[in-house]
């Protein structure tokens, strides 16, 4: 058993990975969802689970604006 300092200190390290990696990961799809012509902020839509797979689906099949110029 840990006792101690030792223990509090390793608990908080796994939160603060977590919490850069899904920060970093909302930048993108913000940067994603800017890119593709939508408001970015549809970003902060990721941070509910269950709406996620419904934004990855909107990216899919959305019109891209590269798609309009190609035709």
């Amino acid at each position: 058993m840990m006792g101690g300092t030792m223990g509090g200190m390793m608990g908080g390290f796994p939160m603060i990975v977590f919490l850069v990696v899904w920060v970093v990961n909302i930048w993108a799809l913000w940067k994603l969802l800017a890119r593709s012509g939508s408001p970015g902020a549809l970003a902060l839509l990721a941070i509910f689970p269950p709406l996620f797979p419904i934004l990855v689906w909107y990216l899919a099949f959305k019109r891209w604006p590269s798609d309009a110029e190609a035709i």
